[in-house]
C-alpha cells in the first residue's frame, strides 16, 4: 500500500488550492501508484467524499485528541510528504515546518510551488534551507526555477507549471465546442485587504469604481456578468467583494454571484459558461486560460505576472492594480470584448505538458 500524505491549503474554500488537491491525487494515483491520498481537512467535504482524500481532521464527529492520533498514524504510513501546489513557503509557515516532527525524517517533496516575494534576506535564507530538505521540487513558473538554479541548490527540481492546468485530465473531461452566451465573468479580491486588514474599506471604494467603471463600457452592449467568489475561506471571503461589485452597479437584473463550495471542478465548469474574464484572482486567469476564454489579468501579486509572462499573454490585456487607471482599464475591456480568444503564444497542450513534469520529473515517488 502505498500513502501520501499531502501538505498545501487545500480543503479551505479556496478554488486554486481545491484544484491543487484533485489534480495531485490524481497524478499520484495515475503516475505514482498511490492507494491512499491523506490531507489535514476539508470544509466541504467534497474533496473527502468526491474525490477519495482521506482527512486527518474529520468533521462527522469530534473525540479530544483523535487528530493528533490520526496525523501520527498517516504519518506513519506515509511513503513520502507531498507539499501540493502554490506559495506555500512564507515565513511565518517556514518556522512552523523547522520545528515539525513531520520534516526530520520523511522523503519530501513538492510540486507545482513557487517561492518569494521575500519580504527579508532571512525569509529568503530560510527557504532555501527548507527547500535543500526536499528530494524533489516542481517549481511552476520560471522565477522561482532560476532562483532555484542560481542557488545550486544539490537536490532534483524542474520547471513544471501550474498543477491547476491539468484539472481536465485529472476529471477526465472531453473538450467541445459550445456556443457561449454574451456573459463576462469577474473573479474579484480585496487585494489591500491581504497586505493591511484595516484598508478594507479602501478596498470596497475601489471596487464600488470598478464596478461604475465596467457598467460605461458595456451598458449598451448586451453583456451579462457573473461575480465568482473563489475564496471563501472565513478567515478571508471573496463575497463581500463581490456584494459591493453588485450594489454599485446600476442594473441589478443582469448580474448574478457564483460562489465556490469545495469542489474545484464544479467552479471551472461554471466559468466556461462566460465568453469574457476579468481575473484577479490567479485560478480566475488559470481557468479562463483553461477555456482559451478573452482574459484581462488585473495583477495584484507577482504570481499573476509570473503565469501571464509564461502563458504569453498580450500586454494589453494585463496591468498592475497598484498602478490601476479607470480610463485605462476602460480601454482595456472595450478592446478585450472585441476578442473572441485568448490572446496568448503558449498552447493549452504545452502548458498541460510542461505541468505534468511535476510528476514524470522524479523516478523514485
Amino acid at each position: 500500500m502505498k500513502t501520501y500524505y499531502m501538505l498545501g491549503w487545500h480543503g479551505q474554500l479556496n478554488t486554486g488550492d481545491d484544484a491543487f488537491a484533485i489534480v495531485t491525487s490524481w497524478g499520484l494515483r495515475h503516475y505514482c501508484q498511490a492507494n491512499t491520498i491523506v490531507m489535514e481537512s476539508d470544509a466541504s467535504g467534497i474533496l473527502h467524499k468526491k474525490y477519495n482524500i482521506k482527512l486527518v481532521q474529520t468533521q462527522s464527529f469530534y473525540i479530544p485528541g483523535l487528530s493528533r492520533l490520526l496525523r501520527r498514524f498517516y504519518y506513519t504510513q506515509s511513503k513520502s510528504l507531498i507539499f501540493a501546489g502554490g506559495s506555500l513557503f512564507n515565513d511565518k509557515e517556514l518556522n512552523n515546518f523547522f520545528n515539525s516532527y513531520m520534516f526530520q525524517k520523511k522523503k519530501i517533496i513538492a510540486i507545482g510551488v513557487s517561492v518569494g516575494p521575500f519580504v527579508s534576506l532571512q525569509h529568503e535564507k530560510n527557504t532555501l534551507e527548507f527547500l535543500k530538505k526536499m528530494d524533489y521540487i516542481g517549481f511552476r513558473d520560471d522565477f522561482s526555477y532560476n532562483w532555484a538554479a542560481s542557488k545550486n541548490i544539490d537536490i532534483a527540481f524542474s520547471k513544471a507549471f501550474d498543477l491547476a492546468v491539468l484539472l481536465p485530465l485529472a476529471v477526465n473531461y472531453q473538450f467541445t465546442t459550445t456556443e457561449k452566451s454574451k456573459r463576462i465573468g469577474f473573479s474579484l479580491l480585496a487585494f489591500n485587504y491581504l497586505k493591511n486588514p484595516n484598508e478594507l474599506n479602501k478596498d470596497i471604494e475601489f471596487i464600488q469604481n470598478l464596478a461604475k467603471s465596467t457598467y460605461s463600457v458595456i451598458k449598451d452592449r448586451g453583456f451579462k456578468i457573473t461575480l465568482y467568489s473563489l475564496c471563501r475561506h472565513h478567515f478571508y471571503n471573496d463575497d463581500i467583494i463581490c456584494e459591493a461589485f453588485l450594489d454599485s452597479f446600476p442594473n441589478k437584473s443582469d448580474i448574478e454571484i457564483f460562489k465556490h463550495d469545495g469542489d474545484a471542478y464544479r467552479t471551472w465548469l461554471a466559468m466556461k459558461k462566460c465568453s469574457h474574464i476579468v481575473s484577479m484572482r490567479l485560478h480566475g486567469s488559470v481557468f479562463a486560460y483553461i477555456n482559451q476564454t478573452p482574459l484581462l489579468l488585473m495583477e495584484y501579486h507577482p504570481k499573476c505576472r509570473d503565469f501571464a509572462d509564461m502563458v504569453g499573454l498580450d500586454n494589453k490585456f494585463c496591468f498592475n492594480l497598484n498602478n490601476f487607471e479607470p480610463d485605462y482599464y476602460k480601454n482595456s475591456l472595450s478592446l478585450l470584448l472585441e476578442e473572441s480568444q485568448i490572446q496568448t503564444h503558449l498552447s493549452l497542450k504545452s502548458a498541460q505538458e510542461c505541468a505534468l513534469i511535476n510528476f514524470k520529473g522524479y523516478t523514485d515517488w
